[in-house]
């Protein structure tokens, strides 16, 4: 009468039957869903404490300038507002200025339309209003702070001859306002006054553009071009941040990590599940024959696993709140963005933990639903059938390696691949490998158990010996239960290796190609302690109009030096180019003085060379590309590339093909002041002659400098330290959130053995009854599963040297080169080099580690196996099943008790025929002789 009453009081009784298990798969599924929303809380946090840095150079969409670099009529706004694809148009007046009480020299003024401004960079401030007045003025918080201005308080501005009284009303407070006026000494004013100043009534010299949503840019770029008048040009906006690329970087690395527990929680989840079912085959087939259907049967395994899944979600969404905070505080993040929950990440967290504890219980409720009614009817637990997997698993993940590693090498050696399209290969081959392994592991458990056999009984004797036996017993669950273990220990291992070869081995590869001997440059290492500079803004940060240090005083302390002929200062500055200049998304373009880098051999040609190269530079604008670009664009050395700069398109000759350290476009530094309104360098390379003595003319430079305040001599392999130990610092934090994953699958060998001890009981008091201590049994089960975490560290390693080496095999014999680096023996060592060691590092970790960690998962079943009852563990039960009056179903087992003392002289007799033969011999003739 009712079924689904009688379905829910199962439910409820297996769940309750087994409380420790059931807590554990529930505990799995809790940090599986609590990875997820706390990977959505940071990914988000990475997103807003960089959009304040991007959001704005993506809002606009065009610029209007003129071709020389000029001022034109502002008339022009007429047309410009009216036309239809344009949302909003900001003229401004950029100016050289002073000013006077307090005097603040070599200020920049932007002026500009207050309300056409804000619509589009919305300024955030620190107290004030953004120019609430004609005669206002509106500086960064640093240069107010620095000369004790705040709102309300008057100034004077002058240049030239020309002098306007303003009043400071408001002071920018973000770093991204700071990027928008492209340097840290401008303010901005109203239009009409800087025009006042500049003595240029009704000019302008930029227009900025945001276009209509379901507006073209090449068409709107046409339509443009058909009304301006001759002397104007109208471009895509430059600048574009580079800062998404990063974040992507950061969110996906989470989302790898989330995703890998929860692969292994549904390793887990399906082991105990898979267990259970075994453990209940006769009380299945009970139901079975006592007219439950076979969908009832699979509601009943389901509906465990969704109760399970719903509790692990409840628990796991409270406990993601908690880890999401306490990684953005760990990270330092909470200070530049609030801590949100974005509730698409909740929404996510739910339905995957559901969805994952689903799956992985559906292949077990099937099976429970398959039990037959005359499984009931047998004394003894039914054994547990063997699979497809188990039987030839093995075969076809041997033959699905060996045909993935051919293919691969022949990809590597034969196809002509860019780094992009290699990396899409390496991830499709890196999951097929994967799979292949899985599919391996029941083959491997054999020859596991017969090469720890020996050892183990030598080690430990008989416990070593029942341990070497029971791997082989249920190859099935020790698959699964290693399996956990192998995907979090796999992911530990495989990204140290990673990102050693992505960032050490890379940049000591690069390192080889810079011939300047040291660089001068801010203290790289203060802004990223102040947050300044981060690995979500690096490369926007890199490519702003901001000096880090006092760069004319450092070049007039330098310059006898250069007068005396013992070193050479080369000028370098970072500027933002279009996209499809750039082999790296969102990197700059890298203006250098381009005689003394090619002259000294900084650039490694594929097509070209220097010389040639040097001559294009004396006749006019040249670019350097990597081959990726090249090809992009279809160009080859002489050819032409026509680039969108302030000051119009430009068409720039192609003076070579290859690549240098730093991984970029090279352009002439000339060619920056002249068409990108480059007023300085960032930063200036050293290079020393070569018959001084390099260790006492660094001397000489670093004592010319020493008054200088912030600036560092750096060497090019320690340029990049900062921006490395950022991504160390987010290496480990990826690192810490795996480790998550090796406690689930802790958890997972918890599971296991105390099912494994579960099924044992009789045997496990047999052995307690023919003299096993409690000793003994502790260390069968806690050996056991120490194995097992041998086993997986093993596997790991192995797994994640042949994922190195998949990379190396796929994007080292063609694919760098695409980025100007040739694959050959000096690239291998270094980046491979560095991968291999931080990968054995691991490795040799792990060794250690899995099986302490599953050794300690397996104490509470061990002492549990070691207090089994000698004389309950010996007696045999039968199931019986009635239906309640409510209709319920109900379990009663029924206990028939042996004597023990039998039961044991049997099992000694049965063993020891021929001495108990001799024995019962002697007894008859020794009767016989009284």
């Amino acid at each position: 009468r009712h079924p689904m009453r009688s379905i829910k009081s199962l439910i409820w009784r297996s769940l309750t039957a087994h409380p420790l298990r059931s807590v554990l798969t529930a505990l799995a599924i809790t940090l599986g869903v609590a990875m997820v929303l706390a990977a959505a809380i940071v990914g988000q946090a990475a997103n807003q404490s960089v959009s304040t840095l991007e959001a704005e150079a993506a809002r606009v969409d065009l610029e209007l300038f003129a071709r020389d670099g000029g001022l034109f009529d502002a008339a022009i706004l007429t047309a410009v507002h009216t036309h239809p694809d344009i949302a909003i148009a900001s003229p401004s007046l950029r100016i050289t200025a002073e000013a006077i009480d307090p005097p603040i020299p070599n200020l920049t003024l932007l002026g500009v339309e207050p309300d056409a401004y804000r619509a589009l960079h919305t300024p955030e401030l620190a107290g004030g209003a953004f120019l609430d007045a004609p005669d206002t003025i509106v500086l960064p918080l640093p240069i107010a702070l620095n000369y004790g201005l705040y709102p309300g308080d008057a100034m004077s501005l002058r240049a030239g001859s020309n002098i306007v009284a303003a009043t400071v009303s408001g002071r920018l407070k973000t770093d991204a306002d700071m990027a928008n006026l492209g340097a840290g000494n401008t303010a901005v004013i109203p239009l009409t006054a800087a025009q006042t100043l500049a003595n240029a009534p009704g000019q302008i010299d930029r227009v900025e553009i945001v276009l209509q949503p379901d507006a073209d840019r090449e068409e709107a770029i046409d339509s443009l071009r058909q009304i301006l008048p001759a002397g104007l040009s109208v471009a895509p906006a430059s600048g574009d941040s580079g800062a998404s690329g990063n974040v992507v970087f950061v969110r996906i690395g989470l989302a790898l990590v989330s995703f890998m527990l929860l692969f292994v929680a549904a390793f887990v989840i399906f082991n105990a599940f898979a267990m259970s079912i075994t453990g209940r085959i006769r009380e299945l087939g009970a139901l079975r024959a006592l007219g439950m259907t076979q969908r009832q049967i699979r509601r009943i395994v389901l509906g465990e696993a969704g109760a399970l899944g719903g509790v692990g979600v409840l628990f796991g969404l409270a406990f993601g709140l908690g880890l999401g905070w306490g990684i953005m505080r760990w990270m330092g993040a909470l200070d530049d963005a609030p801590f949100a929950v974005p509730w698409q990440g909740v929404v996510a967290a739910a339905a995957l933990g559901l969805t994952v504890t689903l799956i992985a219980a559906w292949q077990p409720a099937r099976r429970a639903s398959r039990v037959s009614p005359i499984a009931a009817m047998r004394s003894e637990t039914a054994v547990t059938p063997t699979s497809w997997y188990v039987q030839s698993g093995g075969r076809v993940g041997a033959i699905l390696l060996i045909l993935l590693l051919i293919g691969i090498v022949s990809a590597g050696f034969t196809l002509d691949l860019n780094i992009f399209a290699a990396i899409g290969i390496l991830v499709l081959a890196q999951l097929l490998l994967l799979g292949g392994v899985i599919l391996l592991l029941p083959a491997l458990i054999k020859p596991l158990a017969d090469l720890c056999r020996p050892w183990l009984i030598r080690w430990f004797g008989v416990p070593g010996r029942l341990a070497a036996d029971n791997l082989t017993r249920n190859k099935l669950r020790t698959v699964l239960t290693a399996g956990a273990l192998i995907a979090g220990l796999t992911t530990i291992v495989s990204a140290s290796g990673f990102m050693a070869m992505g960032f050490k081995g890379a940049f000591g590869r690069l390192n080889t190609f810079v011939q300047e001997d040291f660089y001068i440059t801010g203290d790289l290492q203060a802004l990223i302690a102040s947050g300044e500079l981060t690995f979500e803004n690096y490369l926007q940060f890199i490519s702003q109009d901001k000096q880090l240090f006092d760069l004319p005083a450092t070049l007039d302390a330098l310059q006898p030096l250069a007068d005396s002929g013992a070193i050479e200062i080369e000028r370098n500055r970072f500027v933002a180019i279009p996209e499809e200049m750039t082999a790296v998304p969102g990197a700059p373009g890298n203006f250098v003085d381009l005689d003394i880098f090619l002259r000294i051999g900084s650039y490694q040609f594929f097509e070209g060379d220097a010389d040639s190269a040097r001559a294009l530079a004396q006749a006019g604008p040249v670019v350097l590309l990597q081959p990726m670009i090249a090809e992009r664009l279809g160009v080859h050395v002489g050819d032409t590339v026509t680039i969108p700069t302030p000051n119009g398109d430009v068409p720039f000759t192609v003076a070579g093909i290859g690549g240098s350290g730093w991984n970029m476009t090279i352009f002439d530094y000339d060619d920056a002041e002249t068409y990108f309104n480059v007023a300085a360098p960032s930063h200036i390379a050293i290079v020393i002659a070569p018959d001084q003595d390099k260790e006492k003319v660094k001397a000489a430079v670093a004592a010319a400098i020493e008054p200088v305040p912030d600036v560092i001599i750096h060497d090019y392999d320690n340029v990049f330290e900062p921006l490395t130990a950022v991504t160390d610092r987010i290496t480990l934090l990826l690192n810490g959130m795996v480790a998550l994953a090796v406690i689930v699958a802790g958890l997972g060998v918890v599971n296991t053995m105390m099912i494994n001890v579960a099924e044992r009981q009789k045997e496990i008091g047999l052995l307690r009854a023919v003299g096993a201590t409690m000793s003994q049994v502790k260390q069968a089960v806690t050996i056991e599963a120490a194995v097992l975490g041998l086993f997986a560290a093993v596997v790991s390693g192995g797994l994640g040297l042949l994922m190195l080496l998949n990379y190396g095999v796929v994007t080292l014999p063609h694919a760098v080169s695409s980025l100007g680096v040739k694959g050959d023996w000096e690239t291998i060592r270094f980046t491979m080099g560095a991968g291999v060691r931080d990968w054995g590092l691991a490795a040799a970790v792990s060794l250690i580690f899995a099986p302490l960690v599953a050794g300690l998962a397996a104490y509470y079943p061990a002492r549990r196996a070691a207090a089994v009852n000698v004389v309950e563990a010996t007696r045999t039960e039968r199931l019986s099943l009635t239906k309640s009056d409510d209709g319920r179903i109900e379990t009663h087992r029924r206990k028939k008790s042996r004597s023990l003392n039998l039961l044991l002289t049997t099992r000694s007799l049965s063993q020891r025929r021929l001495r108990a033969g001799f024995s019962a011999f002697a007894v008859s003739l020794g009767a016989a002789m009284i």
